[in-house]
């Protein structure tokens, strides 16, 4: 690609202005002479990092011009931290690695005539002669290369992108002809890195286009993989889906990565948009193309926490109608989701349930106890998250705006159900909270309307349930809240031995939690039937006795643990028989102790390895002690 082929204003970046960089940079070798941003004085913290950034480089790259790039920019940060003899080390180790190295010839030169040692310089300066079409590439990659990896801090980010962009297009021209195929597919590596980069910090820039069609790899190898995701990142951008998708295939075909699949199957969601109320079969065909490359990637992430992964996912499902799946997948990205993004999870896990609750209430075939297990999950979530973040209010407003009639509701059911002091956060009871959030014009309007409500809650025979105390022997006083309704257990077990694939021993505080977050995982995502003794006993029976029957009759105890747990006499009882089936079977691995709060681990299982759950659970720890023999 020569300059006379760059539109006049590709990037905004007049012709003229870049034959001066280009022209300011040079093809002469050495990176010394070229203005890295790196001063000549650069602050010690910063030059500490960027020798931290090369060695990385070195470690990743065993071979190959990245390598060797890396090793005479590393050189080039001793020399501004003055460690003279480590830079002088580094830059011969490049030449014993190739002796044709230019850039390390000149770098030396330049070290030994600032130290004044002149016989050297006429030495490292007398193998510049050897200055072919190849060795000005590579020279040119260099410095690419160098521009790419230094710290950007004062040029504009359009100059600091287009020029190495440039010099290393430049570089394989140099090289096209040469047998250098392993450092052509390298600097084309680097070439698509630098067009993602111009992508991502300048979309808005004009040239787009021709950016699309420059990124096209002549080398199709597999080694070359991240091209291809570059380039149909760039041409899904552009909207043009179909071909996005064809190297996003290819590119997963060789080096499969959840967010490559995850990245497809978007593609495909994509598409299936655009076709679905004209061509039936491609956007049946799309629906399950995204599904497949949807479960692949997130059976793909292992331990990875990709919480956009699981929310492309869940937005996916939502879209095909797929609600209660959606919800699920909604949950695992809030548990994986670093603290400060959370609520962005939340946001998206909330709007689906009460677009699920507002379905349900037009259904007239949904009964009054779905309705009611709907709304208590939505108060659940909506208590962790406010207190775990301390604050909701822009959500709640978006909330308010899309779905009005379900949060008056929901308002209602907090001001009813849960307006004991002992539930408030930071001094605000829920539904005070919520209401803060309306517009000031509208504010009474609603809270008449929220009043309506109450009285609409408190007359239905279905919603007055009995408030019950939580614990009487606690002397923590009382807690009145609504109860959670546990989801519906599965059918048939995962297990074909036992009648139940687990059992849980939980108190009280931990009841939502088991409710909403664990059997909702278990049992409603992952398969497995479970056992609690609230809902399993048969109506009839002696509680005690079912309760040991359950623990008899369960390959797995899952003891639910918080500092209160003691406090319960039922829980204590269901402990001990617990802890005697696993000296009787001789297996620590019968009980799995799942800790709720700091210090809440029981003094009889602190032989046995637990699961911290205080903040976010570790389901695939947790489905590998539930899997073990």
């Amino acid at each position: 690609m020569e300059l006379s082929d760059i539109p006049g204003k590709y990037f905004e970046v007049e012709e003229p202005t870049i034959k001066a960089m280009l022209t300011k940079c040079g093809e002469r070798p050495g990176l010394f002479h070229i203005t890295l941003t790196a001063s000549q004085n650069p602050p010690a913290n910063q030059l500490t990092q960027r020798i931290k950034v090369a060695e990385k480089l070195i470690r990743d790259f065993p071979e190959g011009f990245t390598r060797q790039a890396s090793r005479n920019l590393l050189g080039a940060f001793y020399f501004y931290d003055s460690q003279f003899s480590k830079a002088i080390q580094t830059f011969q180790e490049v030449i014993e690695n190739d002796s044709k190295s230019l850039t390390a010839s000149a770098n030396l030169a330049f070290v030994y005539q600032r130290l004044k040692i002149n016989s050297k310089v006429s030495e490292y300066e007398s193998k510049l002669s050897m200055y072919d079409s190849v060795g000005q590439g590579i020279v040119l990659a260099d410095q690419a290369f160098a521009l790419l990896f230094d710290c950007y801090v004062e040029k504009d980010i359009l100059d600091r992108n287009i020029l190495p962009k440039e010099l290393f297009c430049q570089s394989l021209l140099k090289l096209e002809s040469s047998n250098r195929h392993q450092y052509i597919t390298e600097i084309q590596y680097w070439l698509g890195v630098t067009y993602s980069r111009l992508y991502a910090q300048c979309p808005k820039r004009t040239g787009t286009e021709n950016m699309a069609k420059e990124c096209f790899m002549k080398d199709n190898s597999q080694g070359n993989w991240y091209s291809l995701t570059l380039r149909a990142k760039v041409l899904s951008n552009l909207g043009r889906t179909d071909e996005a998708i064809c190297d996003w295939e290819r590119s997963c075909s060789w080096n499969g990565i959840p967010t490559d699949w995850c990245e497809l199957a978007k593609a495909y969601h994509s598409k299936y948009k655009l076709c679905k109320d004209s061509d039936q079969d491609t956007a049946q065909n799309c629906i399950l193309k995204a599904s497949d490359y949807f479960l692949r990637a997130v059976q793909n992430l292992w331990q990875e926490k990709r919480p956009e992964v699981h929310s492309a996912y869940g937005e996916f499902l939502r879209e095909i109608g797929e609600v209660r799946e959606a919800i699920e997948c909604f949950k695992r990205a809030i548990e994986v989701e670093t603290p400060d993004k959370a609520t962005q999870s939340f946001r998206l896990l909330f709007e689906t349930l009460l677009q699920f609750y507002k379905s349900c209430r037009e259904n007239s075939e949904k009964t009054e106890e779905e309705l009611n297990k709907s709304l208590d999950e939505m108060t659940y979530l909506y208590d962790v998250e406010l207190r775990k973040h301390g604050d909701l209010e822009n959500e709640t407003k978006g909330f308010i705006k899309d779905f009005e009639e379900e949060m008056l509701f929901l308002t209602a059911y907090f001001k009813y159900y849960r307006s004991q002091p002992t539930l408030f956060v930071d001094g605000k009871s829920l539904s005070d909270y919520i209401t803060s959030t309306v517009e000031p014009e509208k504010i009474e309007k609603w809270m008449t309307l929220v009043e309506e409500n109450v009285k609409l809650i408190h007359n239905r025979d279905k919603f007055k349930r009995q408030i019950e105390n939580i614990c009487s022997k606690c002397g923590g006083g009382y807690t009145k809240r609504q109860l959670s309704f546990f989801p519906e257990p599965r059918v048939k077990p995962r297990s074909l031995r036992y009648p139940f694939d687990f059992y849980v021993i939980f108190s009280p505080p931990d009841r939502d939690w088991v409710c909403h977050v664990l059997l909702q995982t278990l049992e409603v995502s992952y398969g497995y039937k479970g056992a609690v003794a609230e809902r399993d006993m048969i109506p009839g029976s002696k509680e005690l006795f079912e309760r040991v029957s359950f623990i008899q009759n369960c390959p797995k105890i899952l003891v639910i643990l918080r500092q209160e747990f003691e406090n319960y006499p039922e829980c204590n009882f269901e402990l001990a028989h617990a802890v005697l089936r696993m000296k009787d079977k001789n297996s620590e691995r019968i009980v799995v102790p799942i800790c709720r709060t700091i210090n809440g681990m029981h003094p009889v299982l602190k032989t046995i390895t637990y699961l911290n759950a205080i903040d976010d659970c570790n389901w695939n720890k947790l489905i590998r002690a539930i899997e073990s023999k």
